[in-house]
């Protein structure tokens, strides 16, 4: 049985990448062991990787400094991801006018569960 410890989490708010780059790099990470995960990020040539990897580095440590787990015993469980509020940007061109765009943001929260 998987417990739920609020320990074993961590959480990246507003990470300035789309939901959908942040969720196919999730996909990848989901059900494996949080050593593997770990290396498998590292090795990943996709720019957001490198951030997924701290944000599970960071549930690995908090899960063994406040739970008291061995991290040769820990699985990624869950990986949410979620849509935050777009930034609204804007970039002068020629003749006085005004380009807008958007910066879209993103949640992402691991929980990890013992074996």
């Amino acid at each position: 049985m998987i417990t739920m410890n609020s320990s074993m989490t961590a959480q990246l708010k507003y990470a300035t990448t789309s939901y959908q780059k942040m969720w196919l790099i999730a996909k990848m990470v989901r059900g494996k062991r949080a050593e593997d995960a770990l290396l498998f990020l590292e090795h990943l040539p996709k720019t957001w990787a490198k951030i997924m990897r701290k944000v599970v580095k960071s549930a690995v440590a908090n899960a063994v400094n406040n739970a008291g787990e061995k991290s040769e015993n820990l699985i990624v469980d869950r990986v949410e991801v979620g849509r935050w509020p777009k930034l609204k940007r804007m970039r002068f061109v020629w003749r006085a006018r005004i380009h807008g765009y958007l910066r879209h943001r993103s949640c992402v929260k691991v929980v990890l569960a013992a074996k």
